[in-house]
């Protein structure tokens, strides 16, 4: 064997016939410092061993542990490895010959990568670590762009183990706060990651969030940069992260020494780079952005529906990919039960009657990008995303994995290992879309817009590998839920938006339960209500009276009673629950709901001014510290004064007169 071409830490040895013959890779020529002095043991196991050597060889599952032994005679170090079976099999795996080269590249001190080298290749590929690697998001979308990533650290070990069992990069679980900078990789071209984005998520604590604890992360991560000092780096979060970091650099804030790092900090929707889904990221770093926006311009939209008839058919084309597999290849596509009535409801109400945030279609279209694939949801959900089964025309489900993944940009071959369903949604739902990460590679690599390759014509494409996953399968729809279960949905025809909104709500005192309606109005910072009681039932009946309307109401009012006057509030709850049958709370709500409707066509000949002013002044007499807050939501409500007025009169009346409306004590043992 003969070295050629070395660096301070790659050594590129040519295979002799004799390396081949005997199954030993030869490494003396490495030189006497390549390798650290602690890891040379004495001639055999019995006397002592060196300390151990990871080698990571492309091809193999499983990293080689070895130290490097002595000759017996002279005592000094062999030219060889302790452990040699591996090497055959890494030879058979690459089919290697005698000529042909072989890279060694040390990561750290005691960590090696052992690969094939191409003989013909003048320039070894560019070099990457990737920091929160996760499943390997950033690392495939490296591969496609032909950049080798020479370490990955994560913390979380199901996401690790995804990762290692799709790739051969060296993956290291590690809590990355507490990583020492001297065991990284040295000589690095690209450090790229994804910090994790939990504390600073919207969607975390109703928006909140230890944005400082979050920021621990982000600090550690430009301490890598600043040691490493790479070429380019990349730093991928939800676009909240964006302010934050904008204003923790600037003099003051916590980051303000990692400012010249920064040369760009943008939001991009991965939808713009032909991913299925509307997915918004914030990236920041140092690289050549204006590229990874002009890419956005070479690329085609892809829809949900794409997605979801694809994975439909027996030779199965990847939409993003193009790997084709035929169906009984395809992991993953295990589908969940398909939504009850009572979930397609709750369903369809968080998403198209929303009391605060914006409506949303359902079930969700399949002629446009996916909304976010999220890591947390359950199967009542307004981030759930919910379709039509193509093959059960009226009936819905959720998305299997598969179908998320791809949604994602994960290729058809990509497996996902993990001993749980919901797991598996965690690992998909946080990663990044390696779609996104080959153009940020590219950027990288300065390949010019008129040169970038589709995804599907890219430098790699992801074999299976040779071990699948364990089937996972959803859990099934709870048969009997908690005694003390929530409840809350907004009344139809009383549903305004932006926080204005009547709901039938239950309402526990000890393990006391009743049912009510309650109005809200204001901001979502803001919110205001007024008490729906006897009270206001007192003060609304004058005004009916006056306008010739009582009568035709009160009719309308005891027919509801009525038809809920031998229900108490427990039976409504043991329904609820799921313990007993008997009335359903949306029926109450759709009842309520279709009363309003009918006081409000007996009401409609009112003057809207006339009706507006009652209301100021019912907010005014019973409304909470109104006065000082008197133009959060009144806008609307005068609006929609007849139709708030008819609420009005329907929720006083129900919570001063029915049964359901009054505390009642809940059998725990039913």
């Amino acid at each position: 064997m003969i070295r050629k071409n070395n660096s301070k830490d790659t050594r590129v040895i040519e295979l002799t016939p004799a390396a081949k013959k005997h199954g030993n890779l030869y490494i003396t020529t490495c030189g006497p410092d390549f390798f650290p002095k602690e890891a040379i043991g004495s001639h055999s196991r019995e006397k002592g061993l060196g300390k151990l050597l990871t080698l990571h060889v492309a091809g193999l599952a499983n990293p080689v542990k070895t130290d490097i032994p002595t000759d017996k005679k002279t005592g000094k170090p062999r030219r060889i490895f302790r452990e040699r079976r591996w090497f055959k099999d890494f030879v058979q795996i690459h089919k290697l010959h005698s000529g042909d080269r072989v890279t060694i590249q040390r990561i750290n001190k005691n960590r090696y990568s052992i690969f094939p080298s191409n003989a013909k290749r003048t320039e070894m590929p560019k070099r990457a670590i990737d920091l929160y690697s996760g499943i390997g998001g950033w690392d495939l979308g490296l591969k496609m762009a032909g950049i080798k990533t020479v370490a990955s650290y994560d913390y979380w070990k199901p996401a690790n183990l995804t990762h290692s069992m799709n790739f051969t990069t060296p993956v290291f679980c590690e809590d990355i706060r507490k990583l020492p900078l001297d065991n990284l990789p040295t000589k690095v071209d690209f450090i790229v990651g994804s910090p994790p984005c939990t504390q600073f998520s919207y969607s975390n604590r109703g928006g909140g969030g230890d944005i400082q604890d979050g920021l621990v992360d982000i600090r550690k991560f430009l301490e890598v940069v600043e040691y490493l000092k790479p070429k380019y780096w990349a730093m991928e979060n939800v676009p909240r992260v964006k302010t934050i970091i904008e204003r923790e650099i600037e003099p003051g804030g916590s980051l303000q020494e990692y400012k010249n790092l920064f040369t760009a900090i943008e939001i991009f929707d991965c939808s713009d780079y032909g991913l299925p889904q509307a997915r918004k990221r914030m990236v920041a770093g140092n690289f050549p952005i204006e590229l990874l926006r002009l890419y956005s311009q070479k690329t085609s939209p892809k829809t949900l529906g794409e997605v979801v008839n694809s994975l439909q058919n027996h030779t199965v084309i990847d939409p993003l990919h193009g790997i084709k597999l035929n169906a009984q290849e395809i992991s993953e596509i295990e589908l969940e039960t398909e939504l009850d009535k009572e979930e397609l409801r709750m369903n369809s109400e968080a998403k198209t009657y929303h009391p605060v945030y914006n409506k949303m279609s359902f079930p969700d279209r399949l002629d446009r990008s996916s909304r976010t694939v999220t890591a947390l949801c359950t199967r009542v959900s307004r981030e759930s995303i919910v379709i039509e089964n193509p093959k059960r025309k009226g009936m819905y489900r959720r998305l299997s994995i598969r179908e998320r993944a791809c949604l994602q940009g994960f290729p058809i071959t990509y497996q996902f290992y993990a001993n749980s369903y919901s797991n598996k949604l965690k690992m998909i739902g946080n990663a990044i879309p390696p779609i996104l990460t080959y153009y940020i590679a590219s950027s990288m690599l300065e390949i010019q817009p008129e040169k970038i390759a589709s995804p599907d014509k890219a430098a790699y494409s992801h074999p299976l590998p040779s071990e699948m996953p364990p089937v996972t399968l959803s859990k099934k729809t709870k048969s009997k839920y908690s005694w003390n279960r929530k409840f809350k949905i907004a009344l139809p025809n009383l549903r305004f938006g932006s926080g204005v909104r009547f709901e039938l709500v239950n309402e526990f005192d000890s393990n006391k339960v009743r049912w009510a309606i309650r109005f809200y109005y204001g901001s979502s910072k803001a919110i205001r209500t007024i008490s729906i009681d006897e009270q206001l039932s007192n003060l609304i009946q004058p005004s009916l009276v006056l306008w010739g309307k009582d009568k035709q109401i009160e009719v309308l009012l005891n027919s509801l009673l009525q038809r809920f006057e031998n229900r108490n509030s427990t039976g409504i709850q043991y329904r609820w629950n799921n313990s007993k049958q008997g009335i359903h709370p949306f029926t109450i709500a759709d009842s309520c709901g279709s009363t309003t409707k009918k006081i409000h066509k007996i009401l409609s000949d009112l003057d809207e001014e006339k009706t507006a002013t009652f209301l100021r002044y019912a907010f005014e007499t019973l409304g909470e510290n109104h006065q000082a807050n008197s133009a959060n939501g009144m806008a609307k409500i005068e609006r929609n004064s007849l139709w708030i007025l008819s609420g009005l009169i329907v929720s006083a009346s129900f919570n001063a007169k029915s049964q359901i409306a009054k505390y009642s004590q809940i059998n725990l043992e039913s």
